[in-house]
């Protein structure tokens, strides 16, 4: 049996539960999830009646919006059972949700997610002395230039261009600055995305206001771990509207207008989750092929402007004329002397030649002639 502490993770989104089970994993504490309100208070009472190992169980981080039971009711009522310190979480923070939670008996309010520093905090407030550890990525959190330059971050870097208003470095961060937990986060975000794009359809055939807030604030919630900041605010916006029209008792009334807003809203979800996934499986692709990622970050043969500009040429004439041999041969100039996104461009290019796709190779190559002007 595991002596480390032990922390109750209650959140009905999934992407927030793995992210924050993992920095507490980063600190040397176990995590135990839930996924709602009422699954936590039933596990609170099985830890209390001893049917659970109930004695390493030190804090318990609870989120403020979820399905059926809020957070603030969820503690009020374990305040009652136990003396077991709970932590609000909130995708956005405000001083009234901070009241509320106080009032219920919440130690304080947290924004999720959670930062390393607020987190090494808590630790320090609630857990004994050298029962936990500080992580390194705590110690020294600066995301250097040599950890920049990192092969394969560089190269999941390019793959990501496409998506529309991702800041790399900010998801980064959230991942603590490892590669594999920012791809992870991704992963799921997608899926997630997905997910709730269903919920948000059914809203103009169900009008359930309560149930689009949810998914809304879980998906502000995703966006800021991934680092989509314009969709971080426009979640904010659909949300505040819902609420709007929650407190003012018009949450099954149609409304043509916030209707159009939610579509709009919705069709961006989808367009970001399928670049993400495009950019992900581009990223295993190369990665599985067995190249060398080092390829992405140094030209193999860089030429200066004037010879760029003469490949070019040289390939879209080629093109033209459908000369495949002096096609292949300009394109692979193109390939050595770029690097990151456009040494993956100029690789689709060379795919779609090989299935004789010349449009789309033109395509790709003229894309590179303008960056060259």
């Amino acid at each position: 049996m595991s002596d480390r502490p032990l922390v109750m993770v209650v959140d009905d989104d999934r992407i927030n539960t793995v992210i924050t089970s993992e920095l507490l994993e980063d600190f040397g504490i176990e995590s135990m999830p839930a996924s709602s309100a009422e699954e936590a208070l039933e596990l609170v009472k099985l830890l209390l009646e001893k049917k659970l190992d109930g004695g390493r169980l030190k804090v318990i981080l609870m989120d403020h919006i979820m399905p059926g039971m809020s957070g603030v009711e969820a503690t009020e009522r374990i305040r009652k059972l136990c003396d077991i310190p709970v932590y609000g979480m909130s995708g956005g923070f405000t001083d009234q949700i901070r009241d509320e939670f106080i009032k219920a008996g919440a130690a304080e309010l947290i924004t999720k997610p959670i930062n390393p520093s607020v987190m090494y905090k808590i630790a320090c407030e609630t857990l004994p002395e050298g029962s936990f550890t500080v992580p390194l990525e705590l110690i020294d959190f600066k995301h250097d230039a040599a950890q920049e330059q990192d092969t394969k971050e560089s190269l999941l870097k390019a793959c990501l261009k496409g998506v529309q208003g991702l800041n790399y470095d900010r998801g980064l961060k959230h991942a603590l600055g490892q590669e594999t937990s920012y791809l992870r986060n991704l992963k799921t975000a997608a899926e997630e995305m997905e997910e709730y794009c269903a919920i948000l359809e059914e809203y103009v055939h169900n009008s359930d206001t309560v149930k689009l807030k949810i998914a809304v604030h879980s998906l502000k919630t995703v966006f800021s771990i991934i680092g989509i900041k314009f969709m971080y605010h426009e979640s904010e916006v659909v949300e505040s509207a819902a609420d709007k029209m929650i407190e003012e008792s018009l949450g099954s009334t149609p409304n043509i207008l916030f209707y159009e807003h939610v579509n709009s809203y919705k069709n961006n979800v989808r367009q970001i989750a399928g670049d993400i996934k495009r950019a992900i499986d581009e990223y295993d692709r190369i990665t599985e092929s067995g190249n060398d990622a080092k390829d992405y970050v140094t030209a193999q043969e860089p030429l200066d402007a004037r010879e760029m500009a003469q490949v070019i040429s040289y390939t879209l004439t080629a093109l033209e004329r459908f000369e495949y041999d002096y096609i292949c041969e300009g394109l692979e100039i193109l390939r050595r002397a770029h690097t990151g996104d456009a040494r993956i461009r100029v690789e689709k290019a060379i795919e779609a030649v090989e299935r004789f796709d010349y449009d789309t190779a033109k395509e790709i190559v003229n894309e590179l002639s303008v960056l060259v002007q």
